[in-house]
């Protein structure tokens, strides 16, 4: 994800062109998390009964304590969010990428970007070749617990962030 926006940022430069990005950290976005909302996405999105069950299982009866200067408090019961560092974790934030995919389907805001599929990537000039090239668009830039939303437009960004 660094790499990447560090390209963008590099080929905005050159190209004379704004980059507005906005950096979230989904750790602090995944505490929150209704886990009955949870399991009613992850059936509405198409995953079977069987895997549901499995994930929720994975967060039924969590319980947890706190360490005070050395001192454990007693258990008590945690009724959201995910558990980090639990395999379901990341099977979760794979299926938020799948989810910002829908909610920003059929948006043309981010940034373009044009590119050779055959490997060229060094040779510019074969990127004037139109009828082989293809182009895509990014607007975000997701890595383990973090995502970036780019955006030319400062607008463009802000509507992409009102969608997230």
């Amino acid at each position: 994800m660094i790499f990447t926006a560090r390209q963008l940022q590099e080929k905005c430069r050159e190209q004379h062109r704004h980059m507005y990005a906005i950096f979230i950290d989904l750790t602090k976005a995944f505490d929150p998390v209704s886990r009955r909302g949870l399991w009613m996405v992850l059936r509405r999105i198409g995953c079977p009964e069987k895997f549901v069950e499995i994930i929720q299982s994975f967060h039924d009866g969590m319980q947890g304590e706190v360490i005070d200067e050395g001192e454990l408090s007693e258990l008590f019961g945690v009724s959201n969010g995910t558990k980090q560092g639990c395999p379901s974790s990341t099977v979760i934030q794979h299926l938020f990428a799948i989810m910002l995919l829908v909610a920003f389907k059929n948006r043309d805001t981010g940034m373009p970007v044009q590119f050779r599929p055959d490997g060229s990537v060094f040779n510019l000039c074969r990127l004037q070749a139109r009828t082989k090239t293809l182009s895509a668009v990014i607007r975000d830039l997701l890595y383990a617990d973090d995502c970036a939303i780019v955006a030319h437009l400062l607008n463009d960004v802000q509507q992409l962030f009102d969608r997230f």
